[in-house]
């Protein structure tokens, strides 16, 4: 009985607290041009100079996962891992995260528990007076308690970056990985027998914890199919292309889930989001519902990567 009084007495309080989110998702779109992408002011705020990557969010949209990399190219100076906390319609300062630090990282996401960060982080070393960096899989606990971050050794996700591959584009760098609600584990890299100079993979969970041996995208190319973005439900994919008929660099992508498992024919997102640059590094911001995205466009004067929102309220593609 004082469990049901106290749900009862809560409902006041929880709709008090749906409808400020709600009107910080009302106040936060009305900020966002309709028919252009505009730059993510939370990131321009917080980072001025440098790349800022793509943001991911916590199941609940109030904390945003940030890489910044205030000197760009500058290996000695690897990027740094923040995280911004949503304050009503915007965002408090950025806090630092001292995950692996001095070590290159990139693409964190959380998983649809909010319990593990996914990250990927190189290490690396000299060969031959060659300096190889090779990109795997990591996880660590959230509330993050300051423990190492721990590689996944599932067969056939995390590979090795040997010399003879070291200057092969992405090759063998695991990154921008992603967990689905039913425990699949998306990510993107360049490997040996697969379609192009950069894939995507999904990695189905296994019985007794882990995953089994990843398979490709379907549609992946022989040119440049990464950074994907999914939906805990896995419904739909967002993903970055270079692929025939795009309308620059890289283009982002849509393909829904069908019923048999398979995925549609993916769609250009058109010109009011894709243009002659890079344009890439989906998310979805899971309180207001707009897209973002990474595009090194010029921004003030300046062609840096940076973040970018627009409102999809019609659709992803036309």
């Amino acid at each position: 009985m004082a469990d049901k009084t106290r749900q009862i007495a809560d409902r006041p309080a929880q709709g008090i607290r749906l409808l400020a989110v709600a009107a910080a998702a009302l106040i936060a779109t009305s900020a966002v041009a309709q028919d252009r992408p505009t730059p993510w002011q939370p990131a321009e705020e917080a980072f001025p100079d440098g790349w800022v990557f793509t943001p991911s969010f916590s199941p609940d949209g109030e904390t945003a996962w940030i890489v910044n990399w205030a000197d760009p190219l500058n290996l000695s100076e690897p990027q740094a891992l923040y995280t911004l906390s949503r304050r009503g319609s915007g965002w408090g300062d950025p806090q630092q995260v001292n995950i692996a630090p001095g070590q290159l990282l990139d693409w964190p996401s959380v998983s649809p528990d909010g319990n593990i960060l996914f990250l990927s982080i190189a290490t690396t070393e000299t060969i031959d007076g060659q300096r190889i960096d090779d990109f795997d899989l990591y996880t660590v606990p959230l509330p993050w308690d300051g423990s190492d971050p721990v590689p996944i050794d599932d067969p056939g996700i995390n590979t090795v970056k040997t010399p003879d591959i070291a200057t092969l584009g992405y090759a063998a760098n695991e990154t921008g990985p992603r967990l689905l609600a039913d425990g699949t584990l998306v990510f993107w890299t360049q490997r040996e027998g697969a379609a192009g100079w950069r894939d995507i993979f999904f990695a189905a969970p296994r019985e007794g914890g882990g995953w089994e041996p990843p398979v490709q995208f379907e549609h992946n190319t022989a040119q440049r199919d990464s950074h994907p973005y999914l939906p805990a439900d896995g419904s739909y994919m967002l993903f970055a292309s270079n692929r025939p008929g795009g309308y620059g660099q890289d283009d982002l992508y849509y393909t829904a889930r069908e019923d048999d498992g398979g995925w549609s024919e993916p769609c250009n997102l058109g010109p009011r989001i894709n243009g002659p640059y890079s344009d890439g590094t989906a998310a979805i911001d899971p309180v207001t519902g707009n897209l973002l995205f990474g595009s090194n466009r010029p921004l003030g004067g300046e062609t840096l990567y940076r973040v970018f929102e627009v409102v999809v309220d019609d659709g992803f593609c036309e």
